[in-house]
């Protein structure tokens, strides 16, 4: 095994485009902790003060002492790698639970609500604003505490590297003015907790378009749309619940809560009154329990690297001696028993079913494990060359931008444990392209809302020209800055793989899936040529021409 510092390194959890984390011990107390990594290269823009910032962050984080906050315990700087020691969390997230279909009681909902309201109200008399409240950084521990993660690094570098129009956070839980690329500060992080609350009240977001890949129907839903009361949504939700949640999801800041300890007042208020837990539900302990030992959620870096980080090749990672892949050899023993198998489900055998089912994992594990070695490949190439992508990407009535050249690429992947043994579940390929065009937009009088909507919705930088004194509507400078999101979705109860795109040959999001046993390994490669404007048959595979 390697280390960090005086931490050894067990095994890797997770990675993204800044670094990876893993689970290790710290010999010198006997503790198991978290180690979060991050490449300094992603950090430099030939100064300290990247490096420094990033510091600043950890430390603030690390002077956040309350049950309800995971606790940082060193960060430090290692030759190319910064690295942070969190505490390593028993339990289960909230996304994990709500992901299996666990039906969490009113009461529940409400107490987890209020544990992470109280940690927030610590963070922010301390002046630090998470960001990125989801159910996904909510942990739900063993002894029944509630446990925010990943305070002070979903932003590492605001000042430099946030730019108007850019989204940094997760998308279904973000505020009206973190789509709008507006100054964000305590109230931001109620609005999310407020939309983690409707989620457990109703059993779906507040703002969910028709089609969950809408993602630009979803943003204008938070940013122009009132959400429908949860009482309406799911009968039997009391009015207080309705009362909380309309406070903490007005579109206006200074009509929600203003601090996080007022959001918790209530929430103590109706859980004495109206949401008392009824006997036999389950409480936050018993979710806990349900489940493996997890680790916060790496997928924050997947989130903040793609606009974050600088022009330059991938960094290393930091290494972990383990056993090399090694394909088997014509007539060796994983050949051998592979054919049986797959005899054994054409003919039918004793336990056909589970044995189908098996067969379906194995082949969506091997093509996923194929696409990531494909994509980490990629990367360092594009990084390299920058090629000029094929596309033209048009916003209908407002113009477009053609001969974008990539300017940067990174790969993503999320690691889950399922019976003592690691499995990509997903591969995260991000693109930054720009293109020489920009666009001027004289927006009509009301309509800069709308406009203004949809280039959020495309995750566009603009800036806006003050208005001449003669009144006329303000000119929008529009860059040609384009985030290309591809994530590779393992869906192995069914055998296949999903690539859910956003702006990937042109603005908005699409939808593909295929049958993991019905394509190659080169479907990867021809999903990379779609991507970027090449010839390729990745539509004719993916059955959509």
């Amino acid at each position: 095994m390697r280390s960090v510092g005086r931490y050894v390194l067990v095994e890797e959890i997770g990675r993204g485009s800044m670094g990876t984390v893993f689970r290790a011990t710290d010999p010198l107390i006997e503790r198991t902790v978290a180690v979060k990594t991050v490449h300094l290269a992603r950090l430099d823009d030939g100064s300290l003060e990247p490096r420094m910032r990033f510091l600043r962050e950890a430390k603030a984080a690390g002077r956040l002492t309350h049950p309800g906050i995971v606790a940082v315990y060193d960060v430090g700087e290692l030759e190319d790698l910064a690295f942070i020691v969190m505490e390593f969390v028993e339990g289960r997230s909230l996304k994990e639970v709500l992901e299996a279909g666990t039906r969490v009681p009113l009461g529940t909902a409400a107490e987890i609500v209020r544990q992470a309201a109280d940690a927030l109200a610590v963070a922010h008399r301390s002046g630090v604003v998470h960001r990125d409240v989801k159910p996904g950084n909510l942990m739900l521990t063993r002894d029944g505490t509630v446990k925010v993660t990943d305070f002070g690094i979903a932003r590492i570098d605001q000042s430099q590297r946030t730019r108007t129009g850019v989204l940094v956070g997760s998308p279904g839980y973000m505020s009206p003015e973190q789509l709008s690329g507006k100054p964000v500060d305590g109230r931001s992080d109620l609005f999310s907790l407020g939309s983690v609350f409707y989620e457990l009240a109703t059993g779906k977001g507040p703002f969910e378009p028709e089609r969950a890949e809408d993602v630009l129907q979803l943003m204008t839903n938070i940013v122009s749309r009132p959400h429908a009361a949860p009482s309406a949504v799911a009968p039997g939700v009391p009015g207080a619940v309705d009362a909380i949640v309309a406070r903490a999801l007005a579109k206006d800041p200074a009509r929600r809560y203003a601090t996080a300890e007022a959001m918790s007042a209530d929430l103590r208020a109706a859980l004495a009154a109206a949401l008392r837990p009824a006997s036999g539900d389950p409480g936050i302990a018993e979710l806990a329990r349900r489940g493996d030992v997890l680790l916060p959620e790496f997928d924050l870096y997947a989130e903040t690297g793609d606009a974050a980080a600088p022009v330059g090749p991938a960094a290393p990672t930091v290494p972990i001696e383990r056993a090399p892949d090694v394909p088997p050899a014509a007539g060796g023993l994983l050949e051998r028993l592979r054919g049986e198998a797959e005899r054994i489900e054409i003919s039918g055998g004793t336990d056909d079913t589970a044995t189908a089912t098996l067969m379906r994992r194995f082949d969506v594990e091997r093509r996923m494990r194929a696409g990531l070695g494909f994509y980490q490949e990629l990367v360092r190439y594009l990084g390299v060359v920058k090629p000029e992508i094929g596309h033209r990407y048009g916003l209908d009535g407002l113009g477009g931008f053609a001969r974008a050249r990539v300017a940067d690429a990174f790969v993503d992947s999320r690691v889950r444990r399922e019976g003592g043994r690691p499995w990509t579940e997903s591969v995260l390929l991000t693109l930054v392209a720009v293109s020489p065009e920009t666009l001027r937009l004289a927006c009509a009088p009301g309509e800069s809302a709308t406009v203004l909507e949809r280039l959020a919705g495309a995750n566009l930088r603009y800036e806006s020209e003050a208005p001449p004194e003669s009144g006329a509507p303000p000119t929008l400078i529009v860059a040609g800055e384009i985030t290309i999101h591809a994530r590779i979705m393992a869906d192995r109860a069914r055998g296949r793989i999903a690539f859910l795109c956003r702006n990937v040959a042109g603005f908005g999001a699409a939808s593909f899936v295929v049958d993991a046993r019905a394509v190659e390994d080169s479907i990867f490669e021809a999903f990379a040529n779609h991507v970027l404007g090449q010839p390729g048959d990745f539509l004719a595979l993916a059955g959509k021409t």
